[in-house]
This record gives C-alpha cells, structure tokens and sequence, in this order.
C-alpha cells in the first residue's frame, strides 16, 4: 500500500515512528491515519499522524507523569503512588510521602514538582514549650483535646496544678489560670455577710466558686450567686414552690392536706394537688396555683347557685320582640344552654342567653324580613337607582315591565293552578292573552283575558293565529283541535267567569318552589319560608342549591336502648352525644359498631338518610 506521507523512522519529541498502525474510523465515516511509535522510556503508544505533525504528542506520557518514588523533596520521601483522583476538572496523580519527623502525608504531584509542599507542616509548627503566659508555664505539647482543632499544650500554674489548655486560648489571653484566679475579685466578703434578700440571708462564699451559702427562713441551706440574689432569680431554697397550704381558707374551701396523686394539665405537666373541702361538704382537689390566685373558691356549687340566680332573672324578660318562656335541654358546643322565646308574631325560638343580653337576636326573624321588605319598597319605582326617567309609562307598558304586568300574571297562574289549560303540563307556563296585548288597552290587566298555557302551546298559538287580531274564538278554535270540542266547552265555561280581584298590583313578588325526594316523595308550591320551617335551611341555602344542583340532606338518627326497647329520634349525632353524655367524634366512631355501651346500658344506633331535591318554578305573591 502505497502511504502519501511515510513518517517511519522520524523521531518526534521521546517518540520514534516504528510502522503503519490500523487507522481510527469516526463516526462520520472519516479515517484517520495512526502511527506506532517507540518512547525513549521504551513504551510503545499509538498516535494520531496530525499529532505528531503538530507536535502535541512527544511522548508515551512518561514526561507528564514521571515516577517519584522513592525521591525526596526537601523533608518529605516519595513512598508509592496512590493513582489518580478526580479533583476539580483535573485527573490529578497522587503520592504517600513520609517526613523526616515520621508523620506520612499525601501530596499533589504538581504539589512535589513545583516544591509547594516540602514537609508535613512541622517545620511551620510553633514550639511554646518554656514560654510563660500570665500564670501558665508550658511544659510539653498534649495531646489534642475532643472538639478542638489547634494544638493543646501542657502547661503548669502558679498555684502548682497542671492543666491542658489549647494554644489560640494561651496566645489571646482567653486562658490566664488553672481556675484558682477566675473568682478573685474586688468584691469586699464582709460587706455582704449577712445580708437578706427576699427569705435567704448569706452566711458566706464558696471556696474558688461565684456562688454563696445562703440560709432560708423554713432553716434549710442552698447556694446562689450574687446575680440570682440581686434580680430576684432565686428568692428561697425552693419551699415558694411548693409550700404547705393547711389550713388555708380560699372562699369556701378549706386546704386539708397535701394530695398523694398529682394533677396533670393538657400540657402534661404534672402540678402538686391539695385537698380541700368545702362548706357544702363535697372534698376536692385544686393546684397551688389555683388556690394561691384564687381561681377557685368552692368545689362548683357556688356557680351552680349563679346559674340558678341567672335562669329565674330570665324568666319573663323581653329583649326586643323576643320573651323568655323557659330553658332548653339543648347545648352549644362551649356548653351554654338555649332559651326557648316567644316572638310577638307568634313564633317560638331558641337563643343563647349571650345573644339575647348583647341585642344579636331581637326577633324570630320576622324583624329583619320586615326591615328587608320596607327598604325594597323605598328603593322601587322612580326611587330606583337604575330608573331611567326618559322612558316613558306608555313604553314600560309595552315592554311590559310594570308592576301591574306581574301580578295579573301570577293571578292567571294562581287561578289555573299553575297548570297549562291546553295539555296539563306544569313546566315552563305562561300567562296568554286572549285579545292580544297591544290592540286592547283596557283588557291588559282583567283576569278574564288570561289563560295559562306552557310554552309549546303558546308558541303553537301564535304561529297559527300570528300576534295580531287574536280573540276568544282562536283560543277555544285551537283547543278544539287539539282537545276536542267537549273540552273546549270547559275552558268557554272558564271564560264566562265574573271578574275576580287575586292579586294587589302593589304586592310583593316571591318565587316559588317544587321539592321532590330520591324516595318518590313530592311537594309542589313550596315557598322559601317552608323550606326554612321543613327542613331548617335559609333562603339564601336553598337558592345556593338550587344553582349548584345539589340535594338537601335530611338526616333521622334512632337511638334504641336495647332493655326497655324506647326509641328517640335525632337530627345530629351531636343531640345524641348530650344524651349519652360523651363527645360526638366517639359516637360516630362507635356508630360503626351499631352497639353503644354507657355505663350499665346498651343503644343501638341506626342513620336514616333521605335526599331533596329543589327546583324553582314560577312566582307567587305575599
């Protein structure tokens, strides 16, 4: 094979070219041409040609990597080579040396090379042995002592004890003694001797310490240190804390003696307990800290007698349209009873006591309605903010926007029972004019000129007669066909009737509402207030559901005692938690087992569960 450029026998650097070596293929495709080369080290390595050419490869490698060991480097002796270790983005060669004070060391190679490290660090160590600070002499190095990174020394003091100190604490004056100088100060002994603070009075100072014998008043002794005294951190050997209270009086009770089983708090801690008795004879036991604030000063029948007090002060009263007729069994959550009022519409509720005396509830409910309704009527008509006066009664009348409009509407619906006249249907109605709206003006409001009808019906009407010229023999002429004439006898009949005056045009418009359950149950006609009395949901609820398209959810819980058979019934499971007189997280745990145990009975509990729903059909009026 004949080569373009034969570089065997050329010497490139340590490199000598021996033969042709098989070329490198890329993944391009690209062949590139290699070389065999002899290193002057004796290694033989494969080449790039333009790497030769270039002279970026002169050698094996040996002058990039050259063998250390055994060579020495000012203190430190190569050992053996370590490999190399990835540090930084570098492949670095590592070696094991050993100083001449026989402590090893591993170094850099380039470290070595460049002579950056000659020896282990002990020609930089710093020798104090002999040198005196303030009362330390050192003698020796130590050891190094648990957590501390400099070097410790051995250092003798003044007053003969030895003592290991570290070097930075010796050098920065942080360290001046074994101790026996830390606590000699100028304070004058005597001046203090026998001085009382609070119930301790001091005797005299601890030995080499800050702290001083004291004596309390109860005769035990006990250290503290100038500062505890002085702040009153420290007032008596401890008898404050835990002091003996016999014969203390608090109000009604009388401490007895000392509770052998302490009082533990929600924190968990546990507090010591007295015993104490009270002037109605029922014993109990308080903490110190009760007694001593005067938290307690009976074992509960005083605020029994407080309640009592209060339930005959709310007999009778009247707050607002609200009088107080008796106390009822149920409870809030906090514990607070409810009043049973009567309203002056008749009414009963049931209000808490706090919101009768602060004015929250002052009526049924009946009292914000009213509010409700008059501030309605003060806003409607020309009083309205968004009335606009260029619009003329005569235009209002057309569009048919005016008061009058919607109650001669609802008193068709109310005399046809919310019915379609022509197919019975209940869904989307409306009210028909017979002789149409706009050609007779002095029949736009008489009840004998409407008809109901849904809204099929109308619209079939109305595309058979159009919206002009129509009159009572279309309207039985349409029945007629649909219904035959037997029917249409019925509604002529209806037609007949004398005027009747339903509705006031100056009413007030409510919707109105069908409920219907997922047991087959239904109910049409309902009002908002029924709702409310029913099943106990607000007006704005029902709308809120009826939006969202979700049930009403009418809970019965039977609480059946499984002895005498007698079965109550529920609303919450929280009404049945008073009952049994435990919590309602257990109660609906325990529900799951059917059977409640409590005290020497057993209940059986059972949920009934039945789903509303609500739709909202046309209006009626109040």
């Amino acid at each position: 094979m004949k080569i373009r450029n034969d570089l065997t026998g050329q010497t490139f650097g340590k490199l000598t070219v021996k033969e042709l070596a098989e070329p490198k293929i890329e993944k391009s495709g690209r062949k590139r041409t290699r070389w065999l080369c002899v290193c002057e080290c004796g290694n033989e390595k494969v080449v790039n040609a333009d790497s030769l050419k270039s002279k970026q490869t002169t050698s094996c490698g040996c002058i990039r990597n050259p063998d250390l060991v055994g060579k020495s480097f000012g203190m430190l002796t190569v050992v053996r080579s370590l490999g190399r270790v990835k540090k930084s983005i570098h492949n670095r060669m590592i070696y094991l040396c050993k100083c001449e004070c026989g402590n090893e060391k591993i170094v850099i190679q380039s470290s070595l090379l460049s002579e950056l490290e000659t020896s282990c660090g002990c020609d930089k160590k710093e020798n104090l042995v002999g040198e005196t600070y303030h009362y330390l002499t050192v003698i020796e190095e130590a050891p190094k002592k648990k957590g501390y990174r400099n070097r410790c020394w051995l250092c003798k003091c003044i007053c003969g004890e030895e003592t290991t100190v570290p070097g930075n604490a010796l050098k920065g004056g942080k360290t001046k003694s074994c101790g026996c100088k830390r606590f000699e100060t100028k304070i004058d002994e005597a001046k203090h001797i026998g001085e009382k603070y609070n119930m301790l009075t001091i005797l005299g100072r601890k030995e080499k310490t800050k702290y001083w014998y004291c004596e309390c008043e109860c005769g035990k002794k006990t250290t503290a240190t100038l500062g505890q005294l002085q702040h009153d951190k420290k007032k008596s050997c401890g008898c404050l804390r835990d002091p003996n209270l016999t014969g203390l009086v608090v109000g009604s009770l009388t401490v007895l003696k000392k509770d052998k089983e302490q009082i533990a708090l929600k924190s968990g801690i546990k507090l010591t307990a007295w015993v104490c008795k009270c002037e109605c004879g029922n014993k109990r036991s308080f903490t110190v800290t009760d007694l001593k604030r005067g938290d307690v000063k009976s074992c509960g029948c005083l605020r029994k007698k407080e309640i009592e007090e209060i339930d005959r002060e709310m007999l009778g009263q009247r707050f607002g349209r609200l009088v107080v007729i008796e106390k009822s069994t149920n409870q809030a959550s906090n514990g607070s009873f409810y009043w049973i009022c009567r309203c002056d519409c008749g009414n009963t509720k049931e209000v808490r006591r706090r919101n009768l005396i602060e004015g929250i509830a002052q009526s049924c409910g009946c009292l914000k309605s009213e509010l409700t309704s008059n501030r309605m009527k003060q806003i409607t008509g020309e009083n309205h903010p968004n009335w606009n006066p260029e619009i003329t009664h005569e235009e209002r009348e057309l569009k048919r926007q005016t008061p009058e409009n919607k109650a001669w509407r609802m008193s068709v619906f109310i005399r046809d029972d919310f019915t379609c006249k022509v197919c019975g249907s209940k869904e989307e109605i409306e009210a028909h004019h017979i002789f149409n709206y706009s050609s007779h003006k002095k029949l736009r409001y008489k009840l004998s000129n409407g008809i109901t009808l849904c809204e099929i019906c109308h619209d079939n009407f109305h595309n058979m007669y159009t919206r002009k010229g129509n009159n009572d023999k279309q309207l039985l002429e349409y029945v007629k066909n649909i219904r035959g004439e037997e029917y249409a006898k019925t509604i002529e009949e209806l037609l007949k009737k004398k005027e009747i005056t339903v509705i006031n045009p100056e009413a007030y418009i409510k919707p109105r509402y069908r409920v219907f359950s997922d047991q087959g149950k239904e109910t049409f006609h309902v009002t908002k207030t029924d709702i409310k009395e029913v099943y106990g949901f607000k007006a704005e609820t029902v709308i809120r559901l009826i939006k969202s398209k979700k049930p009403i959810i009418q809970k019965e819980v039977f609480l059946t005692q499984l002895e005498t058979g007698e079965t109550k019934t529920y609303k919450t499971y929280r009404e049945v938690a008073r009952v049994l007189d435990t919590s309602e997280h257990t109660i609906r745990r325990k529900a799951k087992n059917i059977i409640i145990d409590n005290v020497f009975k057993q209940y059986r509990i059972e949920e009934k569960v039945e789903l509303f729903f609500v739709a909202q059909l046309e209006h009626e009026t109040d």
